[in-house]
């Protein structure tokens, strides 16, 4: 893995660390595209839907269909999360 695609993977995990993969329509609470994602991340850097999706499938997150036809992850904000970067 080279520098550049390390950053990314940094602030991807950081980003996902505030959510958890719901295991079901029930369990989510937050419902996102992987380009609603792209645009929460978008003052970090350039992320492409391809390397989010990639990472949220890696990382074991479900897809559904909303009303509107499109797919969306599902997640559940993680109150608990004390997940941190180390600066140094």
């Amino acid at each position: 893995m080279n520098d550049i695609e390390k950053w990314k993977v940094v602030i991807l995990s950081r980003y996902l660390g505030t959510f958890q993969p719901a295991t079901n329509e029930e369990d989510a609470t937050i419902r996102k595209s992987s380009e609603d994602i792209q645009a929460d991340l978008a003052e970090m850097g350039d992320f492409s839907t391809n390397e989010i999706s990639m990472e949220l499938v890696a990382r074991e997150y479900k897809v559904t269909i909303d009303e509107d036809g499109k797919p969306r992850w599902l997640m559940k904000k993680d109150y608990n999360s004390t997940k941190q970067i180390d600066n140094k």
